[in-house]
């Protein structure tokens, strides 16, 4: 008699509870899911469940649905009240998701793919990863948990980067990133998170959409020179009294189309008067070390970029000319990453006896460009 008294209880007990639990509702009157709580000393939504693992987790929000406003004091990020975060821990365990690895951050992911590539890239590729790492470092968004970036997170990211927030006095923040420079950060993310993304560490790649030229300002189009504007450009700088140390060095890149970085990187053994060619073999390359400013070596950028450079007369001539007035140096032997190369005697020298590289050039031509508008 007792015992069927005692299961009489439980059972009003149990019913009690599933009664309760089904009318459970919210301040507002809103009827609460199974394994969604109110609770009313913090004013916060919470939901539980049990993750792939077994193990119990909750999470938290100060809104029920996307329409709630937050109440007054707290803050919360459009998309992460109660129902949007358990809609997409849902899909997280419908696609088994490792939720843990979820929870690294972008620049960790990021380092992941940048040490896969390491060993098969060049010393330039490197440079820009280590550029990218430093964004990453020092950027909000660098610190964000990869399972909680969205498309729209990226696109925004990639906007305020393109347009950086302005000083009082109308300057920038940050420096500007153009189109080439977010088409590298997004050559290093785009593939880092298609991995997290087949690793099943996230349900999406955020950046796998298009990269806008026209948003980012990537469809100027570069005008050659005219002959004729190429003859006055050589004109001024022959005549000109500071810049006609210029004039060689500018009249064989104009002859030759050789690329910067290569003709910063000829030794008077490559310019081959007896055969009227010029041998291109190897880049002189800086790149930043800290404080301090490293150059090295690299193979030219294509498969066919070791070649023969025909030379006309003018060009012998002013190579010539080059080889005869440069100074004498502490000459510096440079290698490149792999100390496979190495080379020495660079035939172009600035004010202070140190080799250039592109950016002297990109500079004195920069410099020639303001003088001439001006």
């Amino acid at each position: 008699m007792r015992t069927q008294e005692r299961a009489m209880k439980t059972m009003k007990k149990t019913k009690k509870n599933t009664t309760t639990a089904e009318v459970r509702k919210d301040p507002k009157g809103r009827k609460l899911e199974k394994n969604e709580l109110y609770d009313a000393k913090t004013g916060r939504y919470r939901y539980q469940y049990t993750d792939a693992k077994g193990n119990r987790q909750q999470i938290y929000s100060w809104t029920l649905t996307a329409k709630d406003t937050v109440p007054a004091g707290k803050r919360q990020k459009k998309g992460e009240s109660l129902r949007e975060k358990k809609a997409k821990v849902l899909a997280e365990l419908v696609n088994q998701l490792d939720t843990t690895k979820g929870n690294m951050t972008v620049l960790e992911l990021a380092q992941i793919h940048i040490n896969n590539k390491w060993n098969d890239v060049r010393e330039t590729t490197r440079n820009g990863y280590r550029t990218n790492q430093k964004l990453l470092m020092n950027d909000p968004f660098g610190k964000r948990k990869i399972k909680d970036i969205t498309e729209q997170d990226a696109l925004d990211w990639f906007d305020r980067l393109n347009k950086p927030p302005k000083n009082s006095d109308g300057t920038f923040k940050s420096r500007p990133k153009g189109y080439s420079s977010l088409h590298t950060l997004r050559g290093i993310l785009h593939p880092a998170f298609e991995t997290a993304r087949k690793n099943r560490w996230v349900l999406d790649n955020p950046f796998s959409f298009s990269l806008s030229k026209k948003r980012y300002g990537g469809v100027q189009t570069r005008e050659a020179l005219t002959k004729a504007d190429m003859r006055r450009f050589l004109d001024f700088l022959r005549t000109d009294k500071h810049f006609k140390r210029y004039f060689y060095g500018v009249y064989i890149l104009f002859s030759t189309g050789l690329r910067v970085s290569e003709f910063c990187g000829l030794v008077p053994d490559d310019i081959d008067f007896e055969n009227h060619v010029i041998h291109v073999r190897r880049q002189l390359l800086r790149l930043h070390d800290g404080d301090d400013m490293l150059l090295y070596l690299e193979e030219p950028k294509t498969e066919f970029g070791k070649r023969d450079v025909p030379m006309t007369a003018d060009v012998e001539t002013a190579f010539r000319e080059v080889i005869a007035i440069r100074p004498e140096v502490d000459e510096v032997t440079v290698y490149s990453a792999d100390k496979m190369m190495e080379a020495t005697g660079f035939l172009w020298i600035d004010k202070d006896g140190h080799y250039e590289v592109a950016q002297h050039w990109e500079n004195h031509l920069q410099f020639f460009q303001n003088t001439l508008l001006h």
